[in-house]
């Protein structure tokens, strides 16, 4: 049970009471008509003034006399209450530098920019007595929207899936891997007793969010998915539940300090437990929450991992080892498999071809001890130099963390990012012969630069063409690239186009072996996008993958120093490779 001292500076009396000893609900919207109208009109009105809601209740009145609606405030206490989202705000940076939580909480500067915490004509105007944050940052605990989740009886019916799918692998096996708990680290968690029935499974997922078309990520917003739902309804909008929003408009410096209050209310949540009122089977229980994976793009996930990022000598995402190769007296390292021609006395990167059948898998024993190696550092110079050679940066705050699946296996890979948004841009780049791409390479010698000049408008109007052609159920049709590519081209676009429509519309533009490189990578795409995946298939993609990445640099690269920075992103793809181990970290 949770202890009051633990969370009580957080909740408001009322809400500890309930986190401490939930009750179940008096009345739904589903049985109570009145209830239901109320809330939709809440929900309606929730961009406008208290004043239209008010109005729309006594018209409703005026209409309906028996219909007894509720006022603006007791509506948004029903909205609290069933859904169990609750606010809380701490102070920030005004330049997203910190969160001023944790070890920053009683500073009144930003460590980092010295940008005053506090308005200051407040300040001067009540002589340092009235303090009013210049900036806030959101967080939404997890604890009571689960209390409200079991609370309903679907719901809390629902909630039993990730049980009965647990039952069913173990008593037979069907050699069909079709959700995260078909893995071997999750069925290990639960074989060793760490992963109850009543557990709560969650994944963490955080992205930059781009409010205005004009600008780039205005905020941050991470989430928590519930592992305890089945597919078909554990990614549903209805059913994710918001851990909480960063405001921007530049990205946070210490994401740490930024999550820290969420993730200590995890904390606590994991070491004592929380009550809850089980609907379905009508009875009490203590659920113990337990996270699975960590989920975000290279970027941020370097942040939260501690690692020292995808352009450092060991830049793995998932911390696997794998050493890097820069070019001369340049300081950033890309995953290239093969040693360019005239590198072997280069300074960091004489080591020999790597051997992409035997890429290194995370170890969370050598991880572990690598962090141990780089936070015993006794100067600068030490630390620096560890840190090079470990690709560690600092400790996760995930560590801190009693119920989590193994660092640095918990941080997995990207099915959008990296197939969706950073692998078909690179491939889009090189058939564009686009000038970031070019560096100091002549265009005559890039046999795949096809797509340029009319051949590329023609392309961009047969892609545009073949959107009649595509049913409803594919989503969001993709418009002419060569229009639109560079303003605002959504992801399930460009699934549909690259991996989609790609082998048809590239057919006889792209040059063999260029064109049938593409379709090797297509075919292990789509597989890993399947509902299920047989174990046939999962032996299949995990080749079709890794040499696909060996080809991608004997194809493009050639060895040539000069094009090392096309394998940015093409070596990241072996972590969307699938096999018995890794099914579980993807």
């Amino acid at each position: 049970m949770v202890k009051a001292s633990t969370l009580a500076s957080q909740f408001e009396p009322e809400e500890l009471a309930d986190l401490l000893d939930p009750q179940e609900h008096e009345s739904t919207p589903s049985d109570d008509p009145a209830l239901k109208l109320s809330l939709r009109n809440f929900i309606l009105f929730m961009g406008a003034s208290q004043a239209m809601y008010e109005g729309a209740r006594q018209n409703v009145r005026a209409s309906f006399p028996d219909i007894q609606g509720l006022s603006y405030y007791q509506a948004e206490r029903r909205a609290r209450t069933l859904s169990g989202v609750i606010t809380w705000e701490h102070h920030m940076c005004v330049k997203t530098c910190v969160g001023f939580t944790g070890p920053f909480a009683n500073l009144e500067n930003c460590p980092k920019c010295g940008e005053p915490r506090y308005k200051e004509k407040d300040l001067e105007e009540s002589n340092g007595e009235r303090k009013v944050p210049r900036q806030v940052f959101s967080t939404f605990p997890v604890g009571p929207q689960l209390q409200a989740r079991w609370k309903n009886p679907q719901m809390a019916k629902d909630m039993s899936y990730r049980w009965e799918k647990t039952e069913e692998l173990r008593s037979e096996n069907s050699g069909l891997y079709d959700d995260i708990l078909c893995g071997e680290s999750y069925r290990k968690l639960v074989d060793d007793g760490q992963i109850k029935e009543y557990d709560t499974v969650l994944m963490l997922s955080i992205d930059g969010a781009q409010l205005y078309q004009s600008k780039q990520s205005d905020c941050w917003i991470y989430i928590w998915i519930l592992v305890d739902l089945g597919p078909d309804k554990r990614y549903k909008i209805r059913n994710i539940l918001p851990g909480g929003v960063i405001p921007g408009p530049e990205p946070p410096d210490n994401l740490d300090s930024f999550l820290f209050p969420g993730l200590a209310h995890i904390a606590a949540l994991q070491r004592k437990g929380l009550p809850i009122w089980d609907a379905y089977r009508r009875r009490r229980a203590i659920t113990f929450v337990y996270l699975l994976l960590v989920l975000a793009d290279a970027v941020a996930m370097a942040l939260l991992s501690g690692s020292v990022g995808h352009h450092g000598r060991k830049g793995c995402r998932l911390l696997c080892g794998f050493i890097g190769r820069n070019k001369a007296q340049g300081a950033h390292y890309y995953p290239a498999l093969l040693r360019p021609n005239g590198f072997e006395n280069h300074r960091t990167s004489s080591h020999p071809d790597v051997d992409v059948h035997t890429l290194p898998a995370p170890d969370p024993e050598e991880y572990r001890s690598d962090l141990f190696y780089v936070i015993s550092s006794r100067s600068n110079t030490n630390f620096n130099r560890r840190r090079y050679d470990t690709g560690i940066g600092k400790p996760s705050i995930f560590d801190g963390l009693p119920r989590i699946l193994h660092l640095p296996t918990c941080f997995a890979g990207d099915l959008m990012h990296q197939p969706l948004i950073n692998l078909a841009a690179l491939l889009l780049d090189l058939w564009c012969a686009r000038p970031g791409a070019r560096d100091h390479d002549r265009l005559s010698v890039w046999p795949w630069a096809v797509l340029t000049g009319d051949v590329w408008r023609e392309h961009g109007k047969v892609v545009a063409r073949a959107a009649r052609y595509l049913p409803t159920s594919f989503g969001r049709t993709p418009r002419n690239p060569q229009e639109k590519i560079s303003s605002g081209y959504k992801a399930w676009e460009l699934l549909n186009y690259i991996y989609g429509e790609g082998p048809g519309v590239f057919y006889g533009v792209l040059p063999e072996p260029y064109y049938s490189h593409f379709c090797q990578l297509v075919r292990g795409i789509r597989i890993i996008h399947q509902r299920s995946i047989s174990e046939e298939q999962l032996i299949a993609v995990d080749q079709l993958l890794r040499q696909w990445v060996l080809d991608f640099e004997i194809l493009y690269c050639e060895r040539k120093p000069d094009r090392l920075h096309f394998v940015r992103q093409s070596l990241g793809t072996r972590t969307l490779v699938l096999s018995k181990y890794t099914l579980s970290i993807c």
